[in-house]
């Protein structure tokens, strides 16, 4: 009998020692598509064949027999051999995914484009999109001010109900004046975030995110606009991998590489259709009469959109003007201009300029100078040194002279011409103390905001920086959590964007007290492209200081953002620059926290002995300096390291060091977290009872001192203890109480924990399908943060997953990789754990001489250890009989 293709695909799967989670992340497929391809219950497309055979890297030879098994019946009886075949209809968006609606507001006097519209429109109706065969892709070029964002945003506004799975907008930022690019990561975590991805898949690097955002779209139908590209290699790896999607793109570039996508390119409006802007603009009766003139306007403003608004809205505000009147201004404009390269586009905007009001050309002038993608009113009036109510009358004037643009209600940006225009003319009028004081204001403003907010959110954090002094009537907004937490997540990269600038112009104090402020957030709600920017402009600062104690900080804060990144070789090269930094400065506070640190980064990777040498050293510098602050988290890492080397006792010990320093500080927080710790080892020595004693008692502070994150962690344990006492359904109401805390509040370590645990215990329940998905997510997840020991114990859960499910060959396969991770890292009870499971499979396998061996080296191990384990492997030893997990 011919083989069929889902045997050869998990084949060549198994052999690539993938999950399908991961196989579907690498081929830009939905991970469902792999599952239901594997079982045989759909035929697959010759596109999706190529993709999975490109991401399983199979030679010639290869995937010739995996195509050529896709031509065999599929089911048992079947008859002839049948063709690939396109996929069916893809359903809606599931009720738990989110429906993002982020299309800019269209303009209200959008006129002509007919044929321009209609051809973007007839992109949906065509039996591409409708089939749901392919990503449909449009790119539209042409030169600034044409209109295209305006065209794009009313086509999609046109065909947004034909996407019921959302839509969603980016600015990529091409050429906005004074910020770059958006990196495509960045990009990629934007779009992820609008479509439910959580905060702890968003620290990969881009290739793993764009994976993740091709799996996480297939067969979704999606409206997604990306507005101001650069080249086709800022796109390329935001575009879906299938699924009946349609993708608008605005470019000032032709995309002429962008493969598969359909080009159009824009010029000018017709006269006819500009004449027919202005009129609309200013009014048909006001223009009566006089159609000669207007031609004369419209053709002044070189038929660009942009400009014949600007122009008309400068008639419409001069009643006793003529459109004669107009022209004769923008001739003299351009008479008046000494630069040679003034064109009559920029008349229109110099005359608009020059008829405003001193105090409106003066906050349009410094608008100019912000580095951010927009502001509100209240970061107008920190500029701008006004009271807000007049800050915010002055806007509104800037608008209706369409001199700003306001997407989004009470924020204001410009048209990235207007903003260069803009820049220029605050560079020509304003020196440069006064552009600087308009720039204080703003960083002032944005740094006094921010660490209100953080304070907030983070009330046992120290971020060390005095806020400035604000205006009086410009008070800093009440936060609560919700409101603190959103205020941060709409200005990130206005800051960020302040930081950076703040260095580069002489103000790196800004640059510094930003970083420090921002810093917590950016360690518990992952935006890895961000924290580099500001860590690496943070760097940078120190140094302009000449303060070598803020560049230990700084330092220290980059390798963390490395870390977020993936990037561990950088976040180990920064750790060590800084802790050498500190030495040979003498910063005996920094050392300190430097050795700290790197013994947190060292836990994170896993190595257990350099966790112990940096946490002892760090340790006793702390008391040598009877610097109390930081020893209990010193202690708490410490004693997990034991805690993983099997070595209990001194786990224990550091703990309950840790307990009676945090007693002796009245430190609520602390004592909790230390309880929870004592009460794991408790647990891995099987003492559940005293583990359950230590948990409550921890509950009751860390609630009583609302820490959040020390109640997610202890209730996560708690499920845990429950779990191992065969409490099922109290464990899993635990675990997920834990994990909705844990995203409220973005710990995203947290979160890979518990959902190893609710995978295990699913796997007690007999709910297979369930484990599978929250197993292969912490996989993924373990992965993408560089976390190998949660990485270690999720595959051999996933072990104990394939073994229950008659599948002991992939069962082998995850607890070998187990076992070489935990002997790399150090972890004995994990590394037991996969002997153990080895065995297990081989044992199902019908090898019993080699199942004996592992159980044997396990026993050992876990006699060693001295945990209840050892009973189990003891009883496998002796009856050749193995439990379920």
């Amino acid at each position: 009998m011919p083989v069929r293709f889902g045997e050869v695909l998990r084949e060549f799967r198994l052999r690539a020692v993938w999950t399908q989670e991961a196989l579907a992340a690498r081929a830009g497929v939905s991970a469902h598509a792999v599952s239901v391809l594997e079982a045989g219950r759909r035929r697959p497309r010759l596109s999706t064949m190529v993709r999975l055979a490109d991401a399983l890297e199979l030679d010639a030879d290869d995937r010739d027999r995996l195509i050529a098994s896709a031509g065999t019946p599929s089911s048992a009886g079947a008859g002839a051999t049948q063709s690939p075949q396109p996929d069916p209809a893809p359903p809606p968006a599931s009720a738990g995914d989110p429906v993002p609606r982020m299309l800019p507001g269209t303009v209200a006097d959008f006129t002509g484009r007919a044929g321009e519209l209609g051809q973007l429109v007839d992109l949906v109706r065509t039996e591409r999109v409708r089939g749901r065969a392919a990503v449909v892709v449009s790119a539209v070029d042409g030169m600034a001010g044409i209109g295209k964002t305006a065209l794009v945003i009313h086509a999609a506004h046109a065909v947004a109900d034909d996407f019921p799975d959302g839509q969603l907008y980016v600015d990529l930022q091409g050429h906005t004046p004074g910020r770059g690019p958006l990196e495509p990561g960045a990009s990629l975590a934007r779009l992820l975030r609008a479509v439910g991805a959580p905060d702890s898949q968003l620290s990969a690097g881009t290739d793993d995110l764009a994976r993740l955002w091709r799996s996480r779209v297939a067969g979704r139908r999606l409206l997604i606009v990306l507005d101001n590209a650069l080249d086709a290699g800022q796109v390329r790896p935001l575009l879906p991998g299938e699924g009946p999607s349609l993708v608008l793109i605005t470019s000032r570039r032709r995309l002429v590489d962008l493969e598969g996508a359909e080009s159009m390119s824009m010029c000018t409006m017709p006269p006819v259709d500009a004449v027919s802007l202005f009129r609309r603009i200013v009014g048909a009766q006001r223009v009566a009469g006089q159609h000669d003139a207007v031609a004369e306007v419209v053709l002044r403003c070189g038929y660009l959109p942009l400009a014949i608004r600007i122009a008309a809205a400068r008639l419409r505000h001069r009643a006793s003007w003529r459109v004669a009147d107009l022209v004769d201004r923008l001739d003299r404009v351009v008479t008046a201009d000494a630069d040679p390269a003034a064109s009559q586009v920029t008349a229109a905007f110099t005359m608009s300029y020059q008829r405003l009001r001193p105090a409106q050309q003066r906050m349009f002038r410094l608008l100019g100078l912000v580095p951010g993608t927009d502001l509100d009113t209240a970061a107008a009036a920190a500029l701008a040194g006004l009271p807000a109510d007049t800050a915010e009358v002055l806007l509104e004037d800037l608008l209706d002279h369409h001199l700003l643009e306001q997407h989004t209600p009470g924020r204001y940006t410009f048209h990235d011409l207007l903003r260069e225009h803009a820049r220029r003319a605050a560079l020509r009028t304003d020196d440069a103390s006064a552009r600087t004081a308009a720039l204080r204001g703003l960083f002032d403003h944005y740094l006094r905001t921010a660490a209100t907010a953080v304070d907030v959110l983070y009330p046992h954090h120290e971020h060390h920086v005095d806020p400035p002094l604000g205006q009086d009537d410009l008070p800093v907004p009440p936060f609560d959590d919700a409101t603190a937490r959103a205020w941060i997540g709409r200005e990130l990269s206005n800051l960020v964007a302040c930081a950076e600038l703040a260095e580069a112009t002489g103000l790196p104090g800004h640059t510094r007290d930003l970083a420090a402020v921002l810093c917590r957030y950016l360690m518990q709600r992952p935006h890895p492209a961000e924290a580099l920017a500001l860590h690496t402009a943070e760097v940078s600062a120190a140094r302009a200081l000449a303060d070598p104690t803020a560049e230990v900080n700084a330092l220290t804060n980059l390798s963390q953002a490395h870390k977020q990144n993936g990037n561990f070789p950088d976040a180990i090269e920064h750790m060590r620059t800084a802790l050498a930094l500190a030495r040979r400065v003498g910063d005996a506070a920094g050392e300190r926290h430097a050795l700290a640190a790197f013994g947190a980064l060292s836990l994170s990777m896993g190595e257990l002995g350099d966790t112990v040498t940096y946490s002892r050293d760090a340790l006793r510098a702390s008391r040598a300096a009877g610097d109390h602050g930081p020893q209990g988290d010193i202690l708490n890492q410490l004693g997990t390291a034991h805690c993983r080397q099997g070595r209990y006792q001194e786990a224990i010990d550091a703990y309950q060091q840790s307990i009676a320093l945090a007693r002796e500080l009245g430190d609520q927080v602390a004592e909790a977290r230390a309880l929870c710790n004592i009460a794991s080892v408790h647990g891995m020595m099987g003492d559940y009872p005293q583990t359950l004693h230590h948990l409550r008692e921890a509950l009751g502070h860390a609630r009583a001192a609302e820490d959040l994150m020390g109640e997610a962690v202890i209730l996560a344990n708690i499920g845990v203890a429950q779990q191992r006492l065969g409490h099922l359904t109290d464990a899993i109401d635990h675990l997920e109480q834990s994990r909705t805390i844990a995203e409220g509040i973005g710990d995203v370590l947290g979160q890979a924990r518990v959902t190893i645990v609710i995978g295990a215990t699913h796997i007690r329940l007999g709910q297979h399908q369930q484990a599978r998905l929250h197993l292969e997510n912490a996989l993924t997840n373990a992965r993408v943060l560089g976390e190998r020991n949660l990485h270690t114990l999720a595959l051999n859960r996933l072990g104990d997953l394939a073994r229950v499910t008659g599948d002991p060959d992939t069962a082998q396969q995850h607890h070998q990789q187990a076992r070489v991770l935990a002997a790399d890292i150090g972890n004995r009870f994990e590394h037991a754990r996969a002997r153990a499971g080895i065995g297990d499979a081989l044992s199902d396998l019908g090898r019993p001489d080699e199942a004996r061996e592992h159980w044997t080296e396990a026993l050992q191990q876990y006699r060693e250890l001295g945990v209840p384990e050892a009973a189990d492997v003891e009883h496998r030893l002796s009856t050749g009989e193995v439990p379920a997990p």
